[in-house]
């Protein structure tokens, strides 16, 4: 803010926004988002005050053609004032909604550009490791069979008839659980 206006500094500029919004497209030229976002803020703003100044002269010139048809009793006069008196409301409301939808426009045009500021000065402050690029190993040549002694595979030995097996373990029941105080 500077003297209570809007204004962005680029590399040491400083760019009032203005009333209707030009300097904000100066300000971030180089950024094409930012850029878009700037001019759809300035575009949204000039309608948006073009349709508040026009509707309020509107209105304010059908409450005196109103005002005059009532006193002259002149009822097509009248009608026409109060005609003039409600297109001009619904210009008023209509720049009201452009002036509000230019507002995230303005801060999103500012956001893009300081967030690719922040990339340029992340990427030249702290450069990306040089990473090796991924390299498959090398397959391995198949394995010839080999000409010396192979081992012999281990067969299981018989039981000896002597011994005998073990007898089985007959199991032992669980206690039976009842409720406390019954036995």
């Amino acid at each position: 803010m500077d003297d209570g206006e809007l204004t962005l500094v680029r590399d040491g500029d400083s760019f009032p926004a203005g009333f209707f919004g030009g300097g904000v497209v100066d300000a971030v030229q180089g950024n094409s988002a930012a850029l878009e976002h700037a001019r759809t803020y300035r575009q949204y703003t000039i309608a948006g005050w073009t349709l508040y100044l026009g509707g309020l002269g509107l209105g304010l010139a059908g409450v005196g053609l109103w005002q005059a048809g009532e006193r002259n009793d002149d009822s097509v006069q009248a009608h026409t004032g109060e005609a003039l008196v409600l297109g001009g409301v619904a210009a008023l409301v209509a720049g009201v909604g452009f002036l509000m939808g230019a507002q995230p426009h303005l801060w999103d045009a500012i956001n893009l550009y300081n967030d690719e500021v922040d990339r340029r000065l992340r990427l030249s402050y702290w450069p990306r490791p040089a990473v090796p690029p991924y390299a498959i190993p090398p397959m391995l040549p198949p394995l010839a069979p080999s000409s010396g002694p192979q081992p012999t595979p281990v067969s299981p030995t018989p039981a000896s008839p002597g011994s005998a097996s073990p007898t089985p373990v007959p199991p032992v029941p669980a206690p039976a659980l009842s409720p406390p105080g019954i036995d």
